[in-house]
C-alpha cells in the first residue's frame, strides 16, 4: 500500500515497516556497489577496469529521516530479502526528465539499521542500508 508521505517504497518479503509520520522529508543516498570498481594500474600506470560486467547496474541505497516516529524495525534482520525499492524522485537521474520515472530496483536486501530518539521534542532518527 503506498505511503502517501513519501513516493519511496520498500516492497516484497512481508515488509511492511513504513508509516505516515516515519518517512516524512526522507533522504535516499544511491551509490554504485564497491564491486562495480576493481580499479588496478598497469605497469605503465595505465589505469583499467577489471570489474566484472554484471556488477556495473548493482546499486547501494541509505536512506535516512527524522520525523516523530521510526518505522517497525526491531526484528527486521540483516539479509532480509529479497526486496523491489522505488526510489524518491530523480535520484540519479536528469532533473528535467520526468519521462523516465521513478527508480525501481529488484533484488535489494537488507544490510542494516539503526534509530535513535529524543525524549522531549519527540525527534526520532532513523538510518537503513540496503544493497543489490
Amino acid at each position: 500500500m503506498p505511503n502517501p508521505a513519501t513516493l519511496m517504497s520498500i516492497t516484497g518479503a512481508g515488509f511492511e515497516i513504513f508509516n505516515d509520520y516515519s518517512v516524512r522529508d526522507l533522504t535516499m543516498a544511491l551509490a554504485p556497489i564497491p564491486q562495480a570498481a576493481d580499479l588496478a594500474r598497469t605497469i605503465n600506470a595505465d589505469l583499467e577496469d577489471l570489474s566484472l560486467d554484471q556488477f556495473h547496474d548493482k546499486y547501494q541505497i541509505s536512506i535516512s529521516c527524522t520525523d516523530m516516529e521510526s518505522p517497525i524495525l526491531v526484528g527486521l534482520r540483516p539479509g532480509t530479502g529479497p526486496l523491489t525499492v522505488v526510489c524518491i524522485p530523480h535520484l540519479g537521474q536528469r532533473q528535467d526528465d520526468d519521462s523516465a520515472g521513478l527508480l525501481t530496483l529488484t533484488g535489494v536486501y537488507v544490510v542494516g539499521w539503526g534509530v535513535e530518539s529524543r525524549e522531549y521534542p519527540r525527534d526520532t532518527s532513523w538510518t537503513m542500508t540496503l544493497t543489490q
